[in-house]
């Protein structure tokens, strides 16, 4: 009987301890909606059901949070509607830690075309963003958030942030 307890024990752990390594390997990707983002600065900040946009005459600039569980932030994928083909809609993935110091990754313009600035819903006519990971030394302790400029509006068009995903590292 004893026997018996022993090797169920030995069955549970090692169970346990192939299902934590898996967890541990597995990506928590995050999705937000653009509503979650806040506006700082210029145009006017217009909450579309779960996207913005731009109904101002001069470009907007916002903040969006980033929620993380791992160590930083490995990509950042946003999707967008650039109705504006005169000005770019671009993001950035800022780690700022709390001295001020901050690090920002490479920027991430799209340009509006005749394709994605027609009076259409979303459909497929969005654009991804894609934004590289933040180059962090060693152990460098931060928090993040995306910083993006939405356009002004284009002949009755609005530029839109549809929803930002990102993943972890």
């Amino acid at each position: 009987m004893k026997n018996h307890h022993y090797a169920l024990a030995v069955l549970a752990g090692t169970v346990l301890l192939a299902s934590s390594q898996v967890l541990a390997t597995t990506t928590d990707d995050k999705t937000y909606p653009g509503m979650a983002c806040r506006p700082t600065g210029g145009g006017s900040f217009t909450l579309d059901w779960g996207d913005i946009f731009n109904s101002g005459t001069t470009p907007m600039n916002i903040s969006c949070p980033v929620v993380r569980d791992g160590s930083g932030v490995s990509q950042a994928v946003v999707k967008v509607l650039d109705r504006n083909p005169n000005e770019d809609l671009s993001c950035i993935v800022v780690a700022e830690c709390a001295t001020g110091t901050f690090f920002v990754s490479d920027e991430s313009p799209v340009v509006g075309t005749e394709s994605s600035y027609g009076n259409g819903f979303f459909g497929s006519n969005f654009k991804t963003l894609t934004l590289p990971a933040v180059s962090l030394p060693n152990n460098f302790p931060t928090y993040d958030y995306l910083e993006c400029t939405i356009p002004s509006v284009y002949n009755g068009n609005y530029s839109h942030l549809i929803s930002i995903t990102v993943k972890e590292t």
